[in-house]
């Protein structure tokens, strides 16, 4: 009886070591009772961040605009209409010589300084 007990501080004593260190026990279901240390879904999602972060910027980019459309759900039906109009709007405006163009070369150095 006392090597039981004994047995079961150990095991409650590494349990509690590895939880410290980001681990918890997980029961194995097999035939013999082995168990076997799993990192925590922190440690993982820590992993994947630093993974993540040490790809290329064009890869980080894609990488980010692929989660941020998961995010979104469905596709609004509308959204090409509703660009298009957009679109006819804007056109409208300018041959009515409501807005000023700006050159393209300016637009995309605008752009480039609000991305930074």
């Amino acid at each position: 009886m006392r090597a039981n007990s004994i047995d079961r501080r150990r095991r409650d004593r590494a349990f509690t070591n590895d939880r410290a260190r980001g681990f918890r026990r997980v029961p194995v279901s097999d035939a013999h009772g082995v168990s076997a240390t799993l990192p925590t879904v922190g440690e993982i999602d820590r992993d994947l961040e630093a993974k993540a972060l040490a790809l290329p910027s064009r890869d980080r980019a894609r990488l980010a605009q692929r989660l941020l459309a998961s995010l979104e759900g469905e596709a609004d039906p509308n959204a090409e209409a509703h660009w298009l109009e957009e679109a006819e709007r804007r056109l409208d405006a300018f041959e009515a010589g409501a807005v000023e163009p700006i050159p393209a070369e300016e637009a995309i150095r605008r752009s480039r300084s609000t991305l930074r």
